[in-house]
């Protein structure tokens, strides 16, 4: 038996011209708004500006009319029909005007202009929708205007971003236009998570969650993690020469040292993240997707004193035996100290061999 055809599912903007009436008149500006940011991607479409400003209300992404009725509004918006050859969409309120059940006027200018459209002379109502285009589009700027997410919207793809945006950038630090957009991460997520980037003082506890929560899979922080540092050439101990009588460095019990590096338990820590199957631990990898992300974020709030690396555990099930790589794209092949196991068996236990330093990559 044939499957019957179904129809796509229609798109918000569809649902918006079939029944107006079940949007809100905010949501309905905001929806165009959206459809009209979308299209100024495309070359080939005129680029439409925001209501509410001081650009050519013939340029802006919805042109607004006030409900010409004598009935009383049973929604916010009458109708909406999509804009043809070049014009902007139409929108209906119901709510605010000149005339109409909730107009301003006496009743007798609706009559008029209802008496007016019923004989085919629209030229009253386009005068009074030039002040009814006005006032809706003020009043939608108002109640946008202390709206974060309808403020962030707009500010999306412009060249001057909402103004919370840009405090909360400066907060985190990419505050200037030069420093966005330079790292993996997204500044979305930096702006996400300002609140802690934004602190004075850092804590393991903070790392965590916020690693948690960006990955959304848990991540635990070990603090102290021992580490080698190299010793720069004249910072080494030297015993007196005749070039340097008195040596460099060589005071038992002051600054002698012995060898070209020292041991240090306090500028490293270690990210634990797992257990983990195959394709996750691959994201994980240096060369994953995921990994120059979490290198960024933890670099942003951590800053540039500390080293860290990143231990990824396996899940046993996954862990995969050694082979040659078949080929150059091939990312399942083996890495010594990466992915490579010699294995006789399926593995017993998880793998947490896996240990990727993330300060120097």
């Amino acid at each position: 038996m044939a499957r019957p055809r179904r129809q796509p599912p229609a798109s918000v903007i569809d649902r918006l011209f079939r029944t107006p009436h079940r949007f809100d008149f905010f949501q309905a500006v905001r929806v165009l708004e959206w459809q009209a940011r979308r299209d100024a991607r495309d070359p080939r479409k005129a680029r439409r500006h925001a209501v509410g400003h001081d650009h050519d209300p013939r340029e802006e992404v919805v042109r607004l009319r006030a409900e010409t009725s004598l009935t009383f509004p049973g929604n916010q918006v009458a109708g909406a029909e999509p804009g043809q050859d070049g014009r902007p969409p139409t929108v209906v309120g119901a709510f605010l005007g000149l005339v109409g059940p909730l107009g301003v006027l006496p009743q007798h200018y609706t009559e008029i202009m209802i008496r007016s459209l019923r004989e085919r002379n629209r030229s009253l109502r386009d005068f009074f929708d030039v002040f009814h285009h006005r006032s809706f589009s003020l009043f939608y700027r108002a109640w946008a205007k202390y709206r974060l997410p309808v403020s962030f919207e707009r500010g999306q793809g412009s060249r001057e971003p909402d103004p919370v945006s840009t405090t909360l950038s400066s907060f985190v630090g990419i505050g200037q236009p030069s420093l966005t957009k330079r790292l993996v991460v997204e500044d979305e997520t930096l702006l996400h998570y300002s609140g802690l980037l934004s602190r004075g003082t850092r804590s393991a506890v903070d790392l965590q969650e916020m690693l948690s929560d960006f990955l959304g899979r848990p991540v635990t922080v070990e603090s102290f993690v021992g580490g080698w540092l190299p010793i720069a050439a004249d910072g080494q101990t030297r015993l007196p020469t005749l070039a340097e009588p008195e040596g460099r460095h060589c005071r038992l019990g002051i600054d002698a040292l012995a060898g070209d590096r020292a041991w240090d338990v306090q500028g490293k820590f270690r990210l634990r993240i797992g257990p983990l199957n195959h394709d996750q631990f691959r994201d994980f990898m240096p060369e994953g997707r995921e990994f120059r992300k979490l290198q960024d974020l933890v670099r942003m709030y951590v800053g540039p004193e500390l080293d860290f690396e990143l231990q990824v555990t396996l899940q046993a099930p996954e862990v995969p035996g050694a082979r040659l790589a078949a080929g150059e794209d091939d990312r399942d092949a083996t890495r010594l100290g990466w992915n490579g196991w010699v294995l006789h068996a399926p593995s017993p236990v998880e793998r947490k061999d896996a240990v990727f330093p993330m300060q120097d990559l």
